[in-house]
C-alpha cells in the first residue's frame, strides 16, 4: 500500500468536503488512485466514469503508474466556453 496526498476540484471537491485528503492506494496506477478516492469517498459514485486524474499536472491514463510524492488531482469533466 501506498499512501498519497489527493487534491480535489470542482464538484469532486464539494463531495469530499475538503480540497486534499490523505488516501491508501493498493494499486499504483491512475486507475487504482480512483478506485482508492471512490472507496473512501462514496459520494463520488455520483460520478462514476466521468472522473478525471491528473498526476503531476498531466492528465493521466488509466493504467499510468503512480508514485510516492506525485501529485495527484481528481476532478469532474471540465467544460469550456
Amino acid at each position: 500500500f501506498m499512501l498519497l496526498d489527493v487534491l480535489f476540484f470542482g464538484q469532486c471537491r464539494e463531495i469530499v468536503g475538503a480540497g486534499r485528503a490523505s488516501v491508501e492506494v493498493a494499486t499504483p496506477t491512475a486507475a487504482g488512485v480512483v478506485e482508492a478516492v471512490r472507496g473512501r469517498f462514496p459520494g463520488l459514485g455520483a460520478l462514476d466514469g466521468k472522473l478525471l486524474i491528473a498526476v503531476n499536472e498531466d492528465y493521466a491514463k488509466p493504467d499510468d503508474a503512480v508514485r510516492a510524492g506525485d501529485e495527484v488531482a481528481i476532478f469532474p469533466p471540465v467544460s469550456g466556453g
